[in-house]
């Protein structure tokens, strides 16, 4: 089956940024969203082997911004 998306350019170039972030391409990334999502009633995370899970862990953080990474949290900082 063949499917069309009509994308923004920065829709297009959102999912290129994903992809390379989780080691694949377009079509395997929206692969593995589609049936990610189709199988929420299928068992956890910790069905998984650990390895398995923690790739897919890494995947999903890789998609969430940093809100501040410029944010100084050593120890000699808060208790100055």
């Amino acid at each position: 089956m063949n499917l069309t998306l009509t994308l923004q350019p920065h829709q297009a170039d959102e999912l290129k940024r994903r992809a390379s972030l989780a080691g694949t391409d377009i079509h395997t990334l929206l692969m593995q969203m589609v049936f990610d999502a189709d199988s929420a009633d299928e068992p956890s995370g910790g069905d998984l082997p650990y390895e398995r899970w923690r790739q897919q862990f890494q995947q999903w953080v890789r998609t969430h911004k940093t809100r501040n990474p410029d944010i100084d949290d050593s120890r000699e900082s808060m208790y100055a």
